[in-house]
């Protein structure tokens, strides 16, 4: 494995490496806990967060638990929505007829530092497949 997640001081969470890395290396591949279009969020704060709250209560029960535990963005908007705003990567467009795009929300790749400069280009380069 070439990270671990730990303690990140006043930030919650985080991904550390472990080894060096080189540039091409896999570092993670997972499957996201929550994917979903984003065209729900023209729908209004309260109705997209209903919707995703039925989709996370189909999540096997290990797998609420962990979303639980990611970071909230914020008080403004309901929990669920809090955890997504700071937590979603682009996902690549899904197969079929869809040409929208998605969002998902990973257990570890979620914890990538978004707030450094090194990491926010990173985080741009990082896909969920």
């Amino acid at each position: 494995m070439h990270y671990r997640i730990g303690d990140a001081p006043s930030a919650g969470k985080g991904m550390f490496a472990l080894t060096d890395l080189n540039t091409g290396d896999l570092i993670l591949r997972e499957r996201p806990l929550l994917i979903f279009p984003l065209f729900i969020a023209g729908n209004g704060l309260a109705t997209v967060e209903v919707i995703l709250m039925q989709a996370i209560m189909e999540m096997k029960p290990e797998d609420r638990v962990e979303f639980a535990k990611l970071t909230n963005c914020g008080a403004e908007v309901g929990p669920i929505l809090g955890i997504m705003g700071i937590n979603s990567l682009c996902a690549r467009r899904m197969p079929g007829a869809y040409a929208g795009r998605y969002a998902g929300v990973c257990c570890d790749l979620s914890r990538v530092n978004h707030r450094s400069v090194a990491t926010r280009a990173l985080s741009k380069s990082l896909t969920i497949i």
